[in-house]
């Protein structure tokens, strides 16, 4: 008989087999006592699965073209409580319990969240894949706040919510201080705090913010946060284990989930959405971020790219906006997963910016000059400053704008105080600021000269000389000992000394300068070679001849 002949009893042998022998889920677990090998040479696992089966590559393809499938962020398991979010090991550990054995991390997978080969089942088939790990845990989740997050008793987007939320509480992130609050590197909610978001906590509410309705009443009872990012997919790009709402290809959007009964259906919360961008709460909200955007980077708060500027200090009602800022980015939907919750807080956070109390600064550049030169004055006062005042200390300027520079000359020579007053927004809100003999002004260039001792210039080597600055008007100055053998032969000091290790004429150069001017004194310096022994015993004898 041939082999092609002998395939059907095979395959009917196998299957009877499959009966007696373990499942497939056994056989990956090894839940039974004694050691299984399969001898049906995987037969058993066709209880379940088939070769014309989709029901299993295609969400393999959806979720690789997942942002949580990318593995970008796995090396944050070593550098941050990374492993739990970031890593399929660290996030079994974390949620089952159990520990998964590191640093062998891998990037988060299918059977990170689902768990169908973890137990003894009578009956096995592909619905069980739609049983979630944790999410028979009652549905309760505490964020960091201390809020108890809970939509139902199967919510299965607790599996999400224990990585998307916040890392710190947001109720005061000032600590209700009323002094300059220091920025951390960890400052902030820590990114995706979206359970925080959807249930309207985690920001700092500048007045109550607990009767704002929130969006979780919308996904109550339809799985939490799949009841908008899962559904009937297009192809691999948006949908389903996706759980993207966009193809970031050509900017598609899925809305479908958006557009039922009780949310965005016809005549109901401004009706169906073609797109996400179509609700004009989110244009305001998007005008908000841009305003308050703008005022923390003015306040410097944030630097020019936008980056918390940490290890600095700032006033606490800034801290919060800023904490109410960081709130609407690290969500990343712009609004769209409680517009009335965020709209709130960056409306209230930008109001905020007018009761801010002003602090007057400035600088000024240069701050010694020559009479008539140019002077620019930077106005860097902190607050919500409406006008300020100068006083340059031979004359007042009372303009009433609050210019970021000013540019100013004096006519006379001399030193002069300097004070901004800075006026902000409310009555009352002023701050004044004073340098003492800030400005230097000099009238006439400086004159050189200096003195040598000893005053005999002339001898052996090795030569020691001392000089000292006799110079009028100069402001800073430089010496040159005219030594070609050392290559640091320069000093800036008012009296240094120089010693010469070998004979030749050297020209000692000062210059002088102030900021009308430089001028330059010299002097030469001989020194000679030391006589020798027999010469200065010949000079000996003679002398007393």
């Amino acid at each position: 008989m041939k082999v092609r002949q002998l395939l059907p009893a095979i395959f009917v042998l196998t299957a009877i087999v499959a009966l007696i022998l373990p499942g497939c889920d056994e056989l990956v677990t090894e839940r039974i006592e004694n050691t299984v090998y399969d001898s049906t040479l995987g037969a058993g696992c066709f209880t379940c699965h088939s070769d014309d089966d989709n029901a299993f590559l295609r969400p393999k393809a959806q979720w690789a073209n997942s942002k949580h499938a990318s593995g970008a962020h796995i090396d944050t398991s070593t550098t941050c409580d990374g492993a739990k979010c970031h890593t399929h090991e660290g996030y079994i550990s974390t949620f089952d319990d159990v520990i998964v054995p590191g640093p062998a991390y891998s990037a988060i997978g299918c059977f990170t969240c689902h768990s169908p080969h973890s137990y003894d089942y009578e009956i096995w088939s592909d619905t069980l894949l739609r049983k979630l790990r944790g999410a028979n845990e009652g549905g309760f989740d505490t964020l960091a706040n201390g809020v108890i997050y809970y939509l139902d008793d199967n919510d299965k987007s607790i599996m999400c919510v224990n990585c998307h939320k916040s890392v710190y509480g947001g109720s005061d992130p000032a600590s209700g201080s009323t002094e300059p609050v220091l920025i951390s590197e960890d400052f902030g909610p820590h990114f995706s705090p979206q359970a925080d978001v959807l249930f309207g906590t985690g920001g700092y509410g500048f007045t109550d913010t607990t009767a704002v309705p929130s969006h979780k009443e919308a996904v109550e009872n339809r799985n939490g946060c799949l009841a908008c990012h899962y559904g009937t997919a297009d192809g691999y790009r948006f949908g389903e284990h996706t759980f993207r709402l966009r193809d970031e290809s050509d900017n598609t959007q899925y809305t479908v989930n958006c557009n039922v009964n009780g949310c965005h259906a016809a005549g109901q919360n401004g009706g169906i959405m073609a797109d996400l961008e179509s609700a004009a709460s989110l244009a305001t909200i998007s005008t908000l971020a841009d305003s308050l955007e703008t005022l923390l980077k003015d306040q410097n708060i944030l630097d020019s790219v936008g980056q918390v500027r940490t290890g600095l200090t700032f006033q606490p009602e800034l801290v919060r906006m800023l904490f109410n800022y960081l709130l609407y980015i690290g969500d990343g939907s712009r609004g769209v997963h409680n517009p009335n919750y965020i709209r709130l807080l960056l409306t209230e956070s930008v109001e905020q910016y007018a009761t801010l109390p002003v602090v007057a600064n400035f600088s000024a550049d240069p701050t010694s000059v020559c009479v008539l030169e140019d002077i620019v004055f930077t106005n860097s006062s902190g607050g919500p400053v409406d006008s300020v005042i100068w006083d340059f200390g031979d004359t007042v300027i009372t303009d009433t704008s609050a210019a970021f520079t000013f540019t100013h000359a004096y006519e006379n020579a001399g030193s002069y105080n300097i004070t901004l007053t800075a006026y902000g927004l409310g009555v009352g809100n002023i701050s004044s600021l004073t340098m003492n003999n800030y400005i230097t002004v000099t009238a006439d260039p400086p004159v050189a000269g200096f003195t040598v001792n000893p005053a005999d210039t002339t001898g052996d080597y090795p030569f020691i000389i001392f000089v000292t600055d006799t110079s009028t008007g100069g402001e800073s100055r430089l010496w040159d000992f005219g030594d070609p053998a050392v290559e640091d032969d320069t000093s800036s000091i008012l009296q240094p000394s120089y010693e010469y290790g070998a004979a030749g004429i050297f020209t000692v150069t000062l210059i002088v300068t102030n900021p009308c001017g430089a001028d330059t004194a010299t002097h030469n310096i001989i020194v000679t070679e030391p006589a020798s022994p027999t010469a200065k015993a010949s000079e000996a004898i003679l002398g007393k001849e």
